[in-house]
């Protein structure tokens, strides 16, 4: 294992295409030498082993006696720094498998906070959490949820996973694979945390957007056009609102590998029912959700709905920005008028 390098352009990752935590940041801790390893939680553990250490059979021996990878990591780092060893020990190190490796889930996650909160020589409470994890294994209950909890509002990490990554990083995986790397291995403890991330996902699913309709792209038109065709015009055009509606609200889940979206049946069925619901659309309320069910809905192991609100996985793909179809646009490719209240009347 390499030791935490500066960040001098040579070395690039899949990370290296977002952008670092923009302001505002959470309070700061500043770095006594500029290194993330003053803020290595195992530091106390791993010091005394370093005279310990003579080849690397005795690096991997102690390494073996600690359950966590983060403890692994902070000792392999330190004794690289303090023997300097030649590459091809490194390499040896390296091909151990011990640490957070090249290939683990969190090692590009890891590798772009260390650049980012080395060169600003401080770092913050959350990314102290994910760079060297917390010496908790024989530990549960209310300070690990507690942890947990701060992950989840860890909002830069959260928008950087929101949406599919090559690089198959999740908001929600990168909190599990911590509590794996950290050595929390009581199965009540880890009972509860899969309990939170589940309650967790639900939140999410039912924030409301900043706005509550995006537009459509171009090739989600053919399919409002289709049913235009089939049920009119004015059909037509709540189908394309309630599909406005979805793309609005989805989520993307990286457990059933595609996007989820929140239905709420009183969307269709008018004001009195919702204050948000679709204009136009309470005429039409049983053709609307049969044809979704049919062409935009599928269910999924875990699928869950109840009197007000269901959650589906989505058949096609309805990016949240970037369309060029709003209600207006969507009327007008359809020779129809929008009303001041939003209702067709034929152009």
């Amino acid at each position: 294992m390499t030791p935490i390098p500066k960040d001098d352009g040579s070395k690039r990752t899949l990370l290296d295409t977002a952008s670092p935590p923009q302001s505002p940041l959470p309070a700061l801790e500043p770095l006594p030498t500029g290194s993330v390893y003053d803020v290595c939680p195992y530091r106390r553990v791993v010091e005394p082993l370093i005279p310990t250490i003579t080849d690397t059979h005795s690096l991997e021996a102690a390494c073996r006696k600690l359950t966590s990878a983060y403890a692994q990591e902070a000792l392999i780092s330190r004794c690289i720094a303090v023997y300097n060893p030649p590459e091809k020990v490194r390499q040896q190190i390296a091909s151990l498998g011990l640490g957070i490796q090249p290939g683990h889930y969190l090692f590009n996650l890891r590798t772009h906070l260390v650049s980012y909160w080395e060169s600003a020589r401080c770092i913050d409470l959350q990314s102290q959490s994910l760079v060297w994890g917390d010496p908790l294994p024989t530990l549960k209950g209310k300070l690990i949820y507690k942890m947990v909890g701060q992950l989840l509002r860890y909002d830069w990490l959260r928008t950087l996973t929101e949406e599919p990554r090559p690089d198959g990083l999740s908001f929600h995986g990168i909190i599990r694979a911590w509590i794996t790397a950290s050595g929390i291995q009581n199965r009540n403890t880890l009972k509860h945390v899969a309990k939170l991330l589940h309650r967790h996902r639900n939140s999410l699913l039912n924030e409301e957007p900043e706005e509550p309709d995006s537009k459509l792209m171009p090739d989600v038109m053919g399919l409002v056009h289709e049913v235009a065709r089939v049920h009119g015009r004015v059909v037509g055009l709540a189908f394309a609102r309630c599909l406005q509606r979805v793309a609005a609200y989805r989520r993307w889940d990286p457990e059933n590998v595609g996007y989820l979206a929140r239905w709420r049946s009183t969307w269709l069925r008018g004001e009195a029912a919702n204050p948000r619901a679709i204009p136009g659309t309470s005429t039409h309320s049983r053709l609307l959700t049969e044809l979704l069910l049919t062409h935009v809905f599928d269910l999924y192991r875990g699928h869950s709905a109840g009197r007000m609100a269901a959650t589906y996985l989505l058949k096609i793909d309805l990016p949240r920005q970037g369309g060029w179809y709003g209600p207006e646009e969507v009327a007008q490719s359809l020779g129809l008028q929008l009303t001041a209240d939003g209702r067709a009347r034929i152009a």
